[in-house]
């Protein structure tokens, strides 16, 4: 009974600290150099490489420190089915055809950014502030309502917003994500609306009707999957607990 209130190893928390900050400036480098590359290969590396590298160094620390993640967990089956159901149909319902009128060039971003933006960033984002930062926050014993407000710097910072509008339009889809990561304890639904926040974010100023319909149908792909996973999940860890 003593074992379970004894308190954890202050190595993992230095290794941890650390870790989120090497993989911050990682991050920052990363997308440094691929803007300066830019010139000479095209956009695709600022599109992607930032965001490649967050999500599998954040990965590999997950399973490797997979008996100290407490949000990595699937939500119930019926919550999770009506949720990404109504997401979906929400998003289907604003983006392609009862959105914002789209601007003369829309958004600016090449398809393939746009569908990195909708199905990388948050994945990644998701994984590293919800899944590392928070977790890492939470179990050095930061009360919640301080760990999200960390944890929303930090996604300020990785951001780097240009101006206020954006800033509080960030700080406030990281209070919206790390919310909902708290309540169902699982940042698969944290995900699920970052992928509906973004393709909202992409579509609606996108004067092109077929780009709509792919960045719709890549989010909505993205959340029937997040579904299933969450679903056979579930299962996976019910029987544990009888």
């Amino acid at each position: 009974m003593s074992s379970r209130a004894a308190p954890a190893d202050p190595a993992p928390d230095i290794e941890g600290f650390l870790f989120i900050l090497m993989l911050m400036s990682g991050y920052v480098c990363a997308l440094a150099l691929s803007r300066l590359a830019e010139p000479l290969v095209g956009s695709w590396p600022r599109y992607s490489l930032p965001g490649l590298l967050l999500l599998l160094v954040s990965a590999c620390w997950v399973k490797r420190r997979s008996c100290d993640v407490i949000l990595i967990h699937a939500p119930g089956r019926s919550k999770t089915f009506f949720g990404i159901l109504g997401l979906m149909i929400g998003i289907l319902l604003w983006s392609p055809a009862y959105g914002s009128p789209p601007t003369a060039h829309g958004t600016g971003i090449p398809l393939f950014g746009a569908l990195s933006v909708i199905l990388l960033s948050p994945i990644s984002e998701e994984l590293f502030f919800r899944g590392v930062c928070m977790n890492y926050f939470l179990r050095s014993s930061i009360p919640p309502m301080l760990t999200v407000l960390i944890t929303t710097v930090l996604f300020l910072l990785l951001h780097l917003p240009k101006d206020p509008g954006t800033a509080m339009s960030l700080c406030a889809c990281s209070l919206l994500f790390c919310a909902v990561a708290l309540l169902s304890r699982s940042i698969l639904w944290a995900t699920a609306f970052h992928i509906g926040w973004n393709c909202l974010a992409m579509t609606l100023p996108e004067p092109s009707q077929e780009r709509r319909w792919l960045m719709v149908g890549a989010a909505c792909s993205a959340l029937v999957l997040i579904g299933l996973y969450a679903y056979w999940s579930t299962g996976q860890e019910r029987p544990s607990t009888a």
